[in-house]
C-alpha cells in the first residue's frame, strides 16, 4: 500500500514537507457562521487523521477585482486564520483560502464582476492574499442560479489564469460545482475545468448520494468526471446521519469501494452524531489512502 500511495502523491503533485500523503483528497470546510462549532470538532482524532485539506470559507470578492475577509459573521479575523493554520500544520493538513460570492446571498453578479471583468487583477489578488496568510492553495466556491452557460468562457479563462499562477508556486487550486445541469457552474462545465484544477467538489448536501436519481447519484458524478475521476471529491453532508435512504456509513463505504475519488465534507461542525464516531472516520481514512479491500 505504501509504494503506490507515495507514487500517486508524487504523480499528482500533492506533496510537501510535513504534509499528509494521500491517494484521494479529503476536504472539510469551516463556514464563516460556524466557526465555534467547528473548532470544537477539530479535536476529533479521526478528523485529524483523515482530513487532507481544511478550506476556510472566509473570503469574498469585491466588484473591483480584489478579495477581502467576510465581515458579516463577526467571527472571521486574521488571528483566527493564523490559529487555524497553525493547527492544520501541526496535523499535516493543507489550508485553503476559500473565496465565495457571499454565502447567505450567492451573488453571482458579484462573482462575475471579479472573475470576468477583472480576471487578471482578481487572480493576482487571490494569490497575494494566499501568500500573505501562508496558505497552501485556493478553493473557488462561486455559485449561481439556473444554467448560465454564457458565463462559462470567462469562468474557464479565470480558472486557467489562476491555476497557472498557483502551480508555478507549487500551490493547489480546487473548486466547487453543483452536480446537476441547472446551476452554475454545473457538471456540463467539468470537461473544460478538470484539466486545470487539482480537485473538484460536487455540491448538493443531502440531495446527492449513493441512491440519488440521475445526476444526483454519486455513480453519475463519477461517470461525468470520466478520466479525471481521481480529481473528483464527492460532496457529503456532515449534518445528516442518513440521506436518500442510506446511512452516512453506507454512503462512505460505497465511495471507498467504487468511487476511486475523494470526498468534500460540509462542514466541520459535524452536526450528525455518526460523524463524531471513530468508525465513520476510519472509513474516511481508508478513502484517503485508497484502501478498497473488504
Amino acid at each position: 500500500m505504501i509504494l503506490p500511495l507515495l507514487f500517486a502523491v508524487v504523480a499528482t503533485g500533492f506533496r510537501g514537507d510535513g504534509l499528509k500523503p494521500y491517494r484521494h483528497p479529503v476536504m472539510i470546510w469551516i463556514s464563516p457562521y460556524g466557526v465555534a462549532k467547528a473548532r470544537v470538532q477539530l479535536a476529533n482524532p479521526g478528523l485529524q487523521r483523515a482530513v487532507t485539506h481544511l478550506s476556510l470559507q472566509f473570503w469574498v470578492p469585491t466588484r473591483s477585482g480584489t478579495v477581502e475577509l467576510i465581515a458579516s459573521s463577526g467571527e472571521v479575523s486574521v488571528a483566527l486564520i493564523d490559529d487555524l493554520r497553525s493547527w492544520a500544520q501541526a496535523h499535516g493538513i493543507r489550508v485553503m483560502l476559500c473565496v465565495c460570492n457571499a454565502p447567505e446571498e450567492w451573488d453571482w453578479p458579484l462573482a462575475k464582476s471579479a472573475f470576468a471583468a477583472n480576471r487578471e487583477r482578481f487572480a493576482q489578488s487571490l494569490v497575494d492574499e494566499m501568500t500573505r496568510r501562508r496558505l497552501d492553495g485556493i478553493d473557488i466556491d462561486f455559485e449561481g442560479p439556473d444554467h448560465l452557460g454564457g458565463d462559462k468562457p470567462a469562468y474557464v479563462a479565470f480558472i486557467k489564469t489562476l491555476a497557472k499562477r498557483l502551480h508555478l508556486q507549487g500551490k493547489q487550486l480546487t473548486l466547487d460545482s453543483l452536480a446537476d445541469d441547472n446551476s452554475t457552474p454545473d457538471r456540463l462545465w467539468w470537461p473544460e475545468l478538470f484539466p486545470f484544477v487539482d480537485a473538484l467538489t460536487t455540491m448538493g448536501y443531502d440531495a446527492i448520494g449513493l441512491s440519488g436519481a440521475k445526476a444526483a447519484a454519486y455513480s453519475a458524478q463519477v461517470s461525468a468526471a470520466g478520466k479525471y475521476g481521481t480529481k473528483l471529491q464527492l460532496g457529503v453532508p456532515s449534518g445528516w446521519d442518513k440521506w436518500l435512504g442510506n446511512s452516512s456509513s453506507q454512503q462512505l463505504e460505497w465511495i471507498r469501494r467504487n468511487g476511486n475519488c475523494g470526498i468534500g465534507i460540509w462542514d466541520a461542525g459535524l452536526q450528525g452524531a455518526s460523524w463524531r464516531t471513530k468508525a465513520l472516520w476510519d472509513i474516511v481514512d481508508r478513502i484517503r489512502v485508497g484502501d478498497t479491500r473488504g
